[in-house]
């Protein structure tokens, strides 16, 4: 599980030892002196006193207390959480007031995985200190963590009340007032805090964020356009100003804004690929010399032409990807990652034998992600033996044991399930697969055959048995939701973000289940933006976002979105069922009819399968 909140990288420090501890530390390359529960890998001094006890003058600070702060300081920053806790506990014995030492040993307890101990000495720290500016940064976080968005708003306002962490502070407080629906006080606050930080640490992109994670993409796109007038090769903030303009529907101004940075990246091959997508986008007629420009700055490098088709396949242009992959396999037949990735675009526009024949290859070396992929091949042309043959070769040949569960879902959709378990079972035979991995593909097979109830149950038992393993924990949401309980699978995903809330799978899966159930729209697109804004070219994290905008009557953002999540992630039937009902909405039939039919074809689970039936029919599931 993850810490219940970022580290601040600015500190407040209430007494003046702290301040000269922080002084002491900075480029001091400190070492420790000797003490029990010293890590590993941590050199001991040979002096009894690395950093020797000054002599007692009542004006400074305790020698003792510095000594002990600054030896927990030292193995804080060196990432040894548990040897700093001992040292930071004696130091808050000499000091028991000092915010700035409850602040760090806070700190240490999360680091080390103690979050009871963490939340006691934060508790006891505000209890001491209310208006402690470090100390409220970190409970406004946990408060977000929490979805506790009032709470943390007062904690974030103490905390931005301090110059020493306004810039860590404003984001966090922009984001609590998003959520408590305060939009006037959130810019409000953004714009004092531009107005009070300095040039090199101003919040910008940390604000740009929060407004990009609600929804609010005008007030996103200014604040990159501050982080980039602060930052100019800032790659975060020209990526988030791109981004916004592209979900704006602005691709040529997102193109305008890649432009300085060919000044300081003039040979960069994915800086012209990104030009030219904007620019295809925007159907500009440069797009073309872009990617040509692409073309001849990769010449002679397998590795940059790869970058070259994978931009070309990202938008669905995928002649022109194949193309370029068949060249440069031709210039470098040794070149594995071309050929894995040239059998790849093959298999997914189904031409399955055509990557038979590819992997089939005098050249084509006799390595586990060549005969996986072959075993995939031979699934999707239901040649259940060959499938065997090759998927245990992979194994013996470096694949992991674990890779039985998707070698698994290779096998869903393409044979009836009591034989593909038959084709399971033979495949490991022999070989060492952990129990968990075994039973979950038992479960994966029985709920793509529309067996749900034994894959509820199974899945249930496998996830009481191992309640901390976080994929058995989405997967029984994922069944829940669909065969059970709505609200229980809601309540457990609930959970999962707030142990780690930039976690891309678990706002995917909340952000889409309260967005398919229709349970609180305004939630999921903050999960899903937020989601997007992470990871943006994960074609089921676009498929999410784009079904968002469908169920909030955004038809045409939705169509935008997932055609693209079509291309990242072709033959995917839950994205073309989804796409065809925007289709449908947009009065596109045909279009819709087409994307039914395709969905169809690829093999899909039996539920997903029956409404794409429904809708083929003009019917609805």
């Amino acid at each position: 599980m993850g810490s219940w909140r970022a580290r601040s990288t600015r500190r407040v420090c209430c007494r003046a030892c702290c301040d000269l501890a922080r002084g002491l530390l900075v480029g001091s390359g400190l070492a420790a002196a000797a003490c029990a529960g010293v890590p590993k890998g941590v050199v001991v001094p040979t002096a009894e006193r690395l950093i020797a006890a000054p002599a007692r003058d009542s004006a400074g600070p305790d020698p003792v207390l510095l000594t002990h702060l600054l030896r927990g300081l030292y193995f804080a920053s060196e990432g040894h959480a548990a040897a700093a806790i001992p040292h930071l506990r004696l130091a808050q014995m000499y000091d028991p007031n000092s915010a700035f030492i409850d602040e760090r040993l806070s700190d240490a307890w999360s680091a080390s995985g103690d979050e009871a101990h963490a939340r006691a000495v934060l508790a006891e720290g505000l209890r001491k200190n209310p208006e402690a500016a470090g100390l409220n940064l970190i409970a406004g976080r946990l408060r977000a963590n929490e979805q506790r968005f009032a709470d943390a708003k007062a904690h974030f306002a103490r905390a931005f009340a301090a110059d020493t962490v306004l810039s860590a502070a404003a984001p966090g407080y922009v984001d609590a007032l998003l959520w408590l629906k305060e939009r006037p006080g959130a810019l409000a606050v953004a714009a004092l805090a531009l107005q009070r930080s300095g040039e090199t640490d101003a919040p910008a992109l940390g604000m740009a964020q929060a407004f990009e994670d609600h929804g609010e993409l005008a007030a996103a796109l200014d604040y990159y356009r501050h982080a980039r007038q602060e930052r100019p090769a800032d790659e975060h903030a020209v990526a988030g100003e791109v981004r916004v303009l592209s979900l704006l529907g602005r691709d040529r101004e997102g193109a305008d804004a890649l432009v300085p940075l060919f000044e300081r990246y003039p040979d960069e091959v994915t800086v012209y690929l990104q030009m030219a997508r904007l620019l295809r986008r925007a159907k500009a007629k440069e797009a073309e010399r872009y990617r040509e420009a692409a073309l001849q700055q990769s010449a002679g490098d397998p590795d940059q032409r790869l970058r070259v088709a994978a931009s070309d396949l990202f938008d669905g242009r995928v002649a022109a990807g194949v193309a370029v992959l068949r060249d440069t396999l031709r210039e470098h037949p040794e070149h594995l990652d071309t050929r894995l990735y040239l059998a790849r675009a093959l298999i997914d526009s189904r031409d399955y034998s055509g990557g038979l024949d590819l992997l089939a290859e005098p050249s084509a070396p006799s390595v586990a992600a060549v005969h996986r992929l072959r075993a995939e091949c031979y699934a999707a042309l239901g040649a259940g033996p060959d499938f065997v043959r090759e998927a245990r070769a992979a194994m013996q040949a470096g694949v992991a044991a674990d890779e039985v569960l998707p070698l698994t879902q290779t096998l869903a959709g393409r044979f009836a399930v009591e034989t593909a378990l038959g084709l399971r079972d033979e495949l490991v035979v022999g070989i060492a697969v952990p129990a968990t991995e075994l039973d979950l593909s038992l479960a994966v097979l029985l709920d793509h055959a529309g067996q749900s109830a034994a894959a509820v149950a199974l899945v249930d038992e496998l996830w009481q048995r191992e309640p901390d393993d976080v994929d058995l924990c989405l997967r029984w949401a994922d069944l829940q939701a669909r065969h059970g309980s709505l609200t229980a699978a809601i309540d457990v995903l609930t959970q999962l973000l707030r142990d780690n809330p930039d976690d891309v799978s678990r706002l995917n899966a909340l952000g889409f289940l309260l967005a398919d159930s229709g349970r609180d729209l305004a939630q999921a697109e903050v999960w899903l933006r937020r989601a997007y804004r992470l990871a943006p070219e994960q074609g089921f994290v676009t498929d999410s976002l784009g079904w968002l905008c469908f169920r909030l009557g955004r038809f045409a953002e939705a169509r935008r979105l997932l055609e693209q999540a079509n291309h990242s992630a072709p033959n995917d039937a839950e994205i073309l069922l989804h796409l065809g009902e925007v289709y449908g909405a947009l009065g596109l039939v045909d279009e819709a009819r087409r994307a039914f039919a395709q969905g169809l074809a690829s093999g899909p689970s039996a539920d997903v399968a029956a409404r794409l039936r429904a809708q083929g029919s003009g019917r609805r599931a």
